[in-house]
């Protein structure tokens, strides 16, 4: 497969325009002003305003020399996603009725959207969408109005941040594993960094969603060191785990997820205050794995939104996060999302026992007296 073709037929769907930062100038994808062009105008427009004001190259620059790029770039698309779905419910209901038909959400596509290249790579262009006006909602919820213009100010400085909301709020520190050495007979091809964006999409592939989730957010920093072993291809990938908690929680997932992989091309082993992931390429004995990376991007955006919900209804953080993490285990959340249903009447339905599961249910599991 052709991953630039791939990669470009990502953007046909998804990308509705641009603001150019360097120009100053709008691009349209829409030739004309209809309700499509006038919601993709609002959100470039809103990347125009956060340039006037904070700079948005100042923002990327910044984010590349922390390694919290994907965090600055969900901010950046999250405050104008949030603009445009405003300007999309002060539409008139028949414009706004006739959109959402057309488009199925604000942002004109989803992670499923272009079905005839890897999910991956839709998942990968979808996150900072769907998940940052998320964490746009959270921190105006715990920290007032003017919060969002001072996480422009001082960006996040984690990829964490967007994706483990708490951690925003509780500023933990990221502490970068080294690069994992080479054995003998060992040749180095590259070292990258690996997010918990990745590390989430990793895992997701072969596990179950919420242990993926859970190990995500025990992310403090990886390293991957690509190398050849003879004409094999491997990859050796380094995660910090300065705390229990996350040693317990990504050694469990590491481990798991390597014994679903052919016999002898992955292995998880512990050293000091990392989990270390050595995978290689396996060739003919490669097999897909029936896991939906779509649905699992699915119960990320879920878990968020229900955290964000229960923030503004007053809920204390940590009570929050519990809150969403024991609904995201219940089985009848897991139906809702497992068995997707159009059908109007179903949907409201299901929104219905929703609220009652987590507002009542897991919020009384949380120890919740309101």
């Amino acid at each position: 497969m052709n991953l630039a073709n791939a990669n470009n037929k990502v953007d046909a769907t998804m990308v509705g325009g641009f603001y150019d930062s360097t120009t100053k100038r709008i691009v349209l994808r829409a030739g004309r002003l209809d309700v499509a062009g006038r919601v993709a105008l609002a959100h470039e427009l809103t990347h125009a305003l956060q340039d006037q004001h904070f700079g948005i190259s100042r923002i990327y620059r910044k984010a590349e020399r922390t390694g919290s790029f994907e965090a600055a770039q969900a901010l950046i698309e999250g405050d104008a996603v949030w603009v445009e779905s405003e300007y999309l419910v002060g539409l008139p209901t028949a414009e706004r009725t006739a959109y959402e038909r057309r488009f199925g959400s604000v942002l004109g596509g989803s992670a499923a959207a272009a079905t005839d290249v890897p999910q991956l790579l839709s998942v990968r262009f979808d996150l900072p969408y769907a998940l940052g006006p998320l964490m746009r909602v959270f921190v105006q919820e715990t920290k007032g109005p003017r919060a969002v213009d001072d996480l422009f100010r001082h960006p996040p400085r984690s990829d964490a941040d967007y994706i483990t909301l708490s951690r925003l709020v509780a500023d933990l520190p990221v502490s970068y594993p080294q690069v994992p050495r080479l054995n003998a007979g060992e040749v180095f091809v590259d070292a990258t960094y690996v997010g918990p964006s990745a590390l989430f999409e990793i895992l997701a592939s072969r596990l179950d969603a919420t242990v993926a989730l859970d190990a995500t957010d025990e992310w403090y920093g990886g390293v991957a060191l690509t190398y050849t072993r003879g004409s094999t291809t491997c990859v050796r990938t380094s995660f910090a785990t300065p705390t229990n908690a996350s040693a317990a929680a990504l050694g469990n997932a590491l481990v798991a997820w390597a014994a679903t992989m052919p016999a002898g091309t992955a292995s998880a082993r512990r050293l000091p205050l990392t989990w270390t992931l050595d995978t290689c390429d396996p060739g003919a004995a490669a097999r897909l794995h029936p896991n939906s990376l779509a649905a699992a991007e699915e119960t990320l955006v879920i878990r968020n939104s229900l955290l964000v919900t229960a923030v503004a209804r007053g809920r204390s953080v940590p009570l929050a996060t519990c809150m969403a993490d024991r609904a995201l285990r219940d089985t009848r959340l897991r139906a809702i999302i497992d068995n997707p249903d159009t059908d109007t009447t179903s949907r409201a339905q299901h929104a219905t026992d929703l609220q009652t599961l987590f507002f009542r249910d897991a919020a009384q599991a949380c120890g919740d007296r309101t």
